[in-house]
């Protein structure tokens, strides 16, 4: 059984070991470029200022002006070069967010109308309950859980991560 469940596992990370793979060489190019974009834009300002200062058509001061404010562009570049490999998959997230906030309600939660309950004093009472998640049909969760509320009592669920607390509530 262990060796079917690591079986299992390993299959399932070979996909994403492939594309991790893929990613890396584009990562790692992506990155050594946008490290590589401070210097070279340093050394390209600065020689070409060089020259235009030694051919007295730029002032020291001017030239030192410009150089600073290309670093620091660059430095934002470079920066923001290094999250591209990720954006494709920040925006496909965020489009899924937006869907999801798009959604209407079947039940709209601020309506006046529809059967209102007074005094409510609910009596809760699970008999052989029994349960297990769709992701794991062989794992039962619940195995004939047994429990009664009487009303106004306060009842604590507790347990590990995965064990049907919520499941109960």
């Amino acid at each position: 059984k262990k060796k079917n469940f690591y079986l299992q596992y390993y299959n399932a990370l070979l996909k994403p070991l492939k594309n991790s793979r893929n990613m890396a060489h584009l990562r790692g190019f992506i990155y050594g470029f946008a490290q590589a974009l401070n210097p070279l834009s340093y050394s390209a300002v600065l020689y070409y200022g060089a020259i235009l200062v030694a051919d007295k058509e730029l002032k020291y001061d001017t030239l030192m002006k410009v150089l600073e404010g290309v670093l620091i562009g660059m430095m934002f570049v470079g920066q923001a070069m290094s999250f591209a490999p990720d954006y494709n998959r920040a925006k496909l997230a965020a489009v899924r967010i937006f869907k999801l906030l798009d959604v209407e309600p079947r039940i709209d939660s601020l309506s006046v109308h529809g059967k209102i309950l007074n005094d409510v004093k609910g009596y809760v009472d699970f008999r052989k309950v029994y349960f297990n998640y769709p992701s794991r049909p062989n794992t039962r969760i619940l195995r004939g859980l047994e429990l009664s509320i009487k009303p106004g009592k306060t009842v604590a669920l507790v347990g590990s991560s995965g064990c049907g607390k919520s499941t109960c509530v």
